[in-house]
Formats: C-alpha cells, sequence, structure tokens
C-alpha cells in the first residue's frame, strides 16, 4: 500500500510538472506570435510614414523643379512657347495663354497672374467656365482624364482610399450637373478627404456665386505655384 500511495504520488508529481511545462511553452509560443504580430504592425506604420514623406519630397521636388523662365525670357518668347510657360501656372488653357500673349510684356510674374485675373473678369461667361476647365477634377483618374506632374502633386497630400475616390466623383457629378462647370478649389496642401465637406457644402450655393469662387480658387492655385516656383528663377 505504501509503495502504491508513493507511485500515486509520483505521477501526480509528474502530472503537475507536465502541466506546468505546457503551461509554460503555450505562454513562451503566445509571447512569441504576439511579439511578431507587434514587428509586423510597425513595419507597416513605418512603411506609411516613409510613404508619406517620399509624397511630401516628390512635391517639393516637382514644385522647385517647375521650368518656369525668368520674365525676360517669358516676354520674348513665340505664341506656341508661351503657352506652354503659362500652362505651368494655369494648366493648358489655348484661350487664357492668348489673350495673356498680347498682354505682354510683363513685369514680373506676379503681374501676370494679377493680368489673368483681369482678363477672366472681362470674359463672358462661357469663357471663363472654358478656362476653368482647363484644371483636372479633384480626385481624377489619370485613367481617363490627362492630369499635370502639378496637379498630381497638389493632390497627393496624405493617404486617400477608394471610397474617397468614389465620393469625390459622385459629388463632382452632381456639382457638374448642377452648376455647368468643374468644381475648383485650392487645395492647398489638404487631403482630398477634408475637401468632401467642401464640396457638399459648395453645393448649396447659387451658380454665380459658384462660378465667382471657382474663378478665385483658380488664381489662387496659380499664385501658389508660382511661390513654388520662385526659388528656381
Amino acid at each position: 500500500c505504501c509503495c502504491c500511495c508513493c507511485c500515486w504520488c509520483r505521477c501526480r508529481c509528474c502530472c503537475r510538472c507536465c502541466c506546468c511545462c505546457c503551461c509554460n511553452l503555450l505562454f513562451n509560443l503566445f509571447f512569441v506570435v504576439l511579439l511578431e504580430l507587434f514587428c509586423a504592425v510597425a513595419v507597416v506604420v513605418v512603411s506609411c510614414y516613409n510613404l508619406h514623406c517620399n509624397l511630401i519630397f516628390c512635391n517639393h521636388f516637382l514644385y522647385c523643379n517647375m521650368a518656369l523662365e525668368n520674365i525676360e525670357a517669358l516676354n520674348s518668347m513665340d505664341a506656341s512657347s508661351f503657352q506652354k510657360q503659362v500652362a505651368l501656372l494655369f494648366e493648358e488653357s489655348p484661350k487664357l495663354a492668348a489673350l495673356l500673349y498680347e498682354k505682354r510684356p510683363f513685369v514680373t510674374h506676379t503681374q501676370l497672374i494679377d493680368i489673368a485675373e483681369k482678363v477672366l473678369e472681362e470674359q463672358p461667361e462661357a469663357e471663363r467656365i472654358e478656362i476653368l476647365s482647363s484644371h483636372p477634377r479633384l480626385g481624377a483618374n489619370r485613367k481617363v482624364q490627362k492630369i499635370s506632374e502639378a496637379s498630381l502633386a497638389e493632390q497627393s497630400h496624405g493617404v486617400v482610399n477608394e471610397a474617397t475616390y468614389n465620393t469625390l466623383d459622385k459629388l463632382n457629378q452632381e456639382y457638374e450637373a448642377k452648376f455647368g462647370f468643374i468644381f475648383m478649389e485650392f487645395v492647398n496642401g489638404r487631403p482630398l478627404n477634408e475637401i468632401i465637406p467642401v464640396l457638399e457644402q459648395r453645393l448649396k450655393n447659387s451658380r454665380a456665386e459658384e462660378l465667382a469662387t471657382g474663378i478665385r480658387a483658380f488664381i489662387d492655385v496659380a499664385k501658389n505655384r508660382l511661390s513654388k516656383a520662385s526659388a528656381s528663377l
């Protein structure tokens, strides 16, 4: 009987030891898995941060490398070369470029933009809408609509998901159906998801208000592009 009791006690001790070992093994395994998961999440976060930094750097690089000529060279260009230069500030607008070409010479690039604003004010509504439409839609798909490098850089702030693009596309269509021209907004470094409530709010305005707001934004974008390109002049 004593032998049996001893054997039974030893078995219990062995079982307890086995359970402890199993628990330790499971705990260590869990800790390793948790550590690997944490490392994976950290890698994703760092990658996203690096992507965001790269986008900011690319935006700065694109702006600083705009091939905007000095004002003396601009004044002496032929009509075709002048149009390409104006497109760096106002996008591809043959109509606006032709109007500005007749206003030469300019003292500074800032004066050129100021004169462009006055020229736009003097144009009939149809011409103003045509010039305004030289800009791409905010959130436009590059496969569907041509987008200049400057516009692409201006719209590349933050990480934008598919839902944001879909919402912008829907709202842009609604805006254009209501007013008859594109939604124009000076993004000014904001991510596209922050433009959605702006667009929703502006849908409540009158057509005259929106055309005037769009033209102001058109000029503000040109001024901002000039400020980014000035370092290379």
